[in-house]
């Protein structure tokens, strides 16, 4: 969906949700992403306006869906279980010896290009309750694409993903997007 700002593109988004949510079975549900947490919010109450029942939806923002779906429950499948709760920080919060050994990481980092210590570096992290927020989106597709267990969740959750705002997508987030829509769930941007 292609429009002008203020044309009506979260409004056809909702009403679209509103339908989807009356076909679906109490399990199953839709992924509604917007790209900041006030949008998420607006997509939200405007897709349940009338009291729709949200089933098993995700309304929220694409880090925090990424965590919540596919990072957290999926990486202790891949990697083991962390030793304290998980933290989410940024990589400049790390003294700087330890910055320096990121100095690989781009946002437009495919993973192709990621090496088996590059994994093994982020790995360590979130074995110590670490994950960092720029690296959510590549840690999310690896996730992913290495985790089927992962994969059968989400096709056996969720029919539809909706994405407000796609303009805003990084590479990493139209990277899910694109695996998402490949597990037959209708893909709306």
């Amino acid at each position: 969906v292609i429009a002008a700002p203020g044309s009506g593109k979260t409004f056809v988004i909702s009403e679209k949700i509103k339908l989807n949510l009356k076909s679906l079975l109490e399990h199953q549900g839709v992924i509604a992403i917007s790209y900041s947490n006030k949008a998420s919010t607006e997509l939200k109450n405007r897709s349940l306006s009338n009291g729709e029942n949200p089933l098993s939806s995700f309304f929220g923002t694409i880090d925090k869906f990424n965590l919540s779906e596919i990072i957290i429950p999926f990486s202790k499948h891949l990697f083991g279980i962390p030793k304290t709760q998980i933290k989410i920080t940024k990589l400049s919060s790390l003294p700087k010896e330890e910055i320096e050994i990121f100095d690989w990481f781009n946002r437009n980092l495919t993973l192709e290009e990621l090496s088996d210590a590059n994994i093994g570096l982020l790995k360590s992290y979130f074995l110590e309750g670490s994950i960092f927020i720029e690296t959510i989106g590549l840690l999310a597709n690896y996730v992913y694409t290495n985790s089927i267990a992962c994969q059968k969740y989400i096709r056996a959750r969720y029919k539809y993903v909706y994405i407000d705002e796609y303009q805003d997508s990084g590479f990493e987030q139209h990277q899910i997007f694109q695996k998402i829509k490949f597990l037959n769930i209708k893909a709306i941007a």
